[in-house]
């Protein structure tokens, strides 16, 4: 029984590993050759510079520390924004295994980082103010009025 689910699970992450190679090609057609072709050396050395492009711009705002914990999280998931861009871009050119895959990339890699910049930024999430909203869209005044005070 157990060999039966480890041959079911190691053929599920087969799978999934054949859609996540194959998103990243689809992703690197609709966005161009050139951001796949550079060296993995290059494309640190971009993302550092980008890092530090955030660092700068945020430090008066945000002190030194806060700034570069912010750059770090919003720099460290490249690959899962070039997917979501392509997806945007040409969603037909994707299939169903593949989206999953490129999702499932973008949750377990992304939403962690994001929060993360939120909080040490100070801005308000507002499903930890309030789990209950009945309506997603509907955003609290208390938690519109916090966000325009970090804002300003």
């Amino acid at each position: 029984m157990a060999a039966s689910r480890d041959d079911s699970l190691r053929a599920w992450f087969e799978r999934f590993q054949a859609a996540q190679d194959t998103a990243r090609q689809k992703t690197s057609e609709v966005l161009g050759p050139a951001r796949f072709r550079l060296s993995k050396r290059a494309l640190l050395q971009r993302q550092r510079a980008a890092r530090k492009a955030i660092e700068a711009a945020l430090r008066d705002r945000y002190g030194a520390r806060g700034a570069r914990d912010i750059a770090f999280h919003l720099s460290k998931w490249l690959e899962e924004a070039a997917f979501l861009v392509a997806l945007q871009l040409d969603a037909k050119r994707f299939a169903k295994a593949e989206i999953e895959a490129g999702v499932t990339g973008v949750l377990a890699n992304v939403l962690d980082h994001i929060w993360e910049a939120a909080r040490v930024a100070g801005l308000p999430l507002p499903c930890l103010d309030n789990e209950n909203l009945d309506d997603d869209d509907e955003i609290p005044q208390k938690v519109l009025t916090r966000a325009h005070k970090v804002i300003k």
